[in-house]
């Protein structure tokens, strides 16, 4: 996620959805990893929520072995608190929700803890005030509808509110207190979830009702329009990905990578390229992806 730092931008980036087909991330292989170096360039639409922006974001893949560039794609966060900079890169292995076991090890950063039915994610659902314990694939199918929600919300229907609460319920499924909003504060008043004007409930009926949904998709015969694709950072450092699920980098979401590139749709070079442009001439590359110490009030 990325702390607001200016007004959002407008329409003009609504189109900063690419996807340069990637036949190169299939691998027949399951027990081969397929590591690639990501660097994230920015979100593309500057839509918030509680002080940060919200899903989804920007980022080009390279093939670390030959510098080979992959193309341009948009992902989603998974990860509300460790911290990435725009205009960072990282390694990262790329696995789908098959490759999520209930059992451990495992390949995706969150694990849950072991229990005598083996590993459980603990889901605080904010509303209800309720916490239910899931294995890390139904959590992971749960973000799955959610994150396919996101991309298809953002791509081309444009409808900031549900992007918003969607980005939160995601981060809601692996951190218990991600409701509450930037430190804790940025979606409450007087320790009680704050009001959303444009709906009249509260954001964390919302998101509770989002996550609700996803794991009611998660756990019935409701099958996800494409693949799940995990990106789960490794080392700054190591390009062989020997030291995954460290805390280095976020953990991002995608649909349908590495089946055969047709998950997130495709929109010009050129427009990616006019978003470079207006992002460097805004500074972008000094902006921290999370935590900024000079944020004004959100407008």
């Amino acid at each position: 996620m990325a702390r607001k730092t200016m007004k959002y931008a407008g329409g003009f980036f609504s189109i900063m959805l690419l996807l340069v087909a990637l036949p190169m991330l299939a691998n027949a292989d399951t027990n081969q990893m397929d590591i690639y170096e990501m660097t994230l360039l920015g979100t593309p639409t500057y839509w918030n929520l509680g002080g940060v922006y919200t899903s989804p974001y920007n980022f080009t893949l390279t093939d670390p072995e030959d510098g080979t560039s992959m193309g341009y794609l948009a992902l989603a966060c998974d990860d509300y608190t460790t911290e990435v900079y725009f205009g960072e890169s990282w390694y990262a292995d790329l696995n789908t929700l098959s490759d999520v076991k209930n059992d451990s090890p495992q390949p995706q950063k969150f694990q849950g803890t072991e229990t005598t039915d083996g590993p459980m994610i603990s889901v605080y659902f904010p509303d209800e005030r309720i916490t239910e314990p899931y294995s890390p694939y139904v959590a992971y199918r749960a973000a799955g509808f959610l994150v396919q929600d996101i991309l298809d919300t953002y791509y081309p229907h444009q409808d900031a509110h549900d992007t918003n609460i969607n980005s939160y319920a995601v981060w809601q499924i692996f951190d218990s207190s991600a409701y509450k909003g930037w430190n804790g504060t940025g979606l409450m008043t007087d320790n009680n979830s704050a009001i959303d004007p444009s709906t009249g409930k509260s954001y964390a009926s919302e998101i509770d009702a989002q996550m609700a949904w996803a794991f009611s998709q998660a756990t019935s015969g409701a099958t996800l329009n494409h693949s799940l694709d995990i990106f789960t950072p490794c080392s700054l450092t190591d390009p062989t990905c020997a030291n995954p699920n460290t805390g280095v980098a976020q953990e991002f979401l995608g649909m349908g990578l590495s089946a055969d590139g047709s998950g997130v749709p495709e929109a010009s070079v050129a427009a990616f390229l006019a978003f470079d442009v207006f992002m460097i001439g805004a500074g972008f590359l000094m902006m921290r992806k999370r935590i900024f110490r000079n944020v004004g009030k959100q407008r």
